[in-house]
């Protein structure tokens, strides 16, 4: 996060996914919201340790790339009925043959993804493009559920760590003058 915020900027809001997804608002350089989803760690647990575990294919699993179970995973989400409610029809899809066992993580997936973006666009004024920062795999799914709602989004730099770790190093004094003009250049 830090190696985006700049005083200079306008208005962003930033979306790092992972085991605790997180969506940051910030201006002028500050952090002026920060919300968490648990969207990584429910995904873990219904795919790994639930009822609806038993009918996903795990070998192979993260090698597979569904992009249709995913995205019959965002429609359900935009669906009457709620997150628990569309967590039960991964089971059905499964139990009826609608779906292959490799393809419910998918689907389950767009389901949790879907919601968690959902709640993201009700709650965030989102006006500008959304910065994504994180692991190419999982941003995709994001690029795929930012884009399934109209929202706009950019993937930050690839040295956005490196910008970040500079400016603590910076505030510390930790780097000398000519490392500081190398950093630049």
């Amino acid at each position: 996060m830090l190696g985006l915020l700049s005083n200079d900027a306008a208005a962003q809001l930033v979306c790092m996914p992972g085991t605790h997804c997180k969506w940051v608002k910030a201006e002028a350089g500050s952090i002026v919201a920060f919300r968490t989803y648990m969207t990584g760690e429910a995904f873990s647990l219904f795919s790994e340790h639930s009822i609806l575990a038993r009918l996903m294919n795990h070998e192979g699993a993260q090698e597979v790339d569904e992009w249709r179970a995913f995205d019959a995973g965002l429609e359900r989400a935009a669906q009457v009925g709620y997150l628990l409610h569309h967590l039960f029809a991964v089971r059905t899809q499964g139990l009826f043959g609608n779906m292959a066992p490799a393809e419910l993580r998918n689907y389950l997936s767009g389901i949790l993804i879907g919601h968690e973006v959902l709640a993201a666009q009700a709650v965030e004024n989102i006006s500008g493009p959304a910065v994504l920062v994180g692991d190419a795999q999982l941003t995709a799914r994001y690029e795929r559920a930012l884009a399934w709602r109209g929202i706009a989004y950019t993937r930050a730099p690839a040295d956005i760590v490196v910008r970040g770790l500079t400016k603590i190093a910076r505030v510390l004094g930790w780097l000398s003058p000519s490392a500081r003009e190398e950093i630049r250049s």
